[in-house]
């Protein structure tokens, strides 16, 4: 047995301490692999969450809009046929520049995002029965361009409500 022992430590190398030039550089790129999957995940998700916010947004200014033209309606204004406006109602969805951005300028800078407004009000009196002093059906709708997912693409939200006249002239 001790004649084995001393066999073994003749023709056995030391170890050798620390890591070899191939381990460092294996680690090396998996640390970097790991980075770079990491970056692109909380970028994706960051683009991702202005997505969402621009749509929030987006939805808010359209509400809004909708119960401005149904309040007209129920008051008792006649409003003009057909699409209005030509060129819609621009509202300000995204301005970067109200961001707090801590004094840092990562990136590209980000551009101010617009929806345009549009409605269109169509009389329906005469298809209602009963004693009504009017009746009206109020498409609203919005649309913008979302330049965070992909390449930039048109997004659109409508909503459609009936309303009554309340008040008479």
């Amino acid at each position: 047995c001790f004649l084995m022992i001393n066999i073994i430590k003749k023709y056995h190398k030391k170890s050798q301490a620390g890591f070899t030039y191939i381990e460092a550089i294996m680690s090396i790129t998996l640390t970097l692999v790991a980075a770079g999957a990491i970056s692109f995940g909380v970028s994706k998700g960051v683009r991702t969450y202005k997505s969402i916010y621009l749509k929030e947004r987006a939805i808010e200014e359209l509400i809004k809009y909708t119960e401005e033209y149904r309040m007209m309606v129920a008051y008792g204004e006649r409003p003009l046929p057909g699409k209005q406006p030509r060129n819609g109602h621009k509202v300000i969805l995204y301005n970067p520049a109200k961001e707090k951005t801590l004094g840092t300028d990562w990136g590209d800078k980000a551009e101010i995002v617009e929806g345009t407004l549009f409605h269109i009000i169509t009389d329906k009196s005469d298809e209602t029965s009963g004693d009504q002093s009017g009746y009206y059906n109020v498409k609203t709708w919005i649309e913008w361009e979302d330049q965070y997912i992909g390449d930039k693409s048109f997004k659109h939200l409508a909503f459609e409500v009936d309303q009554a006249i309340l008040t008479k002239r």
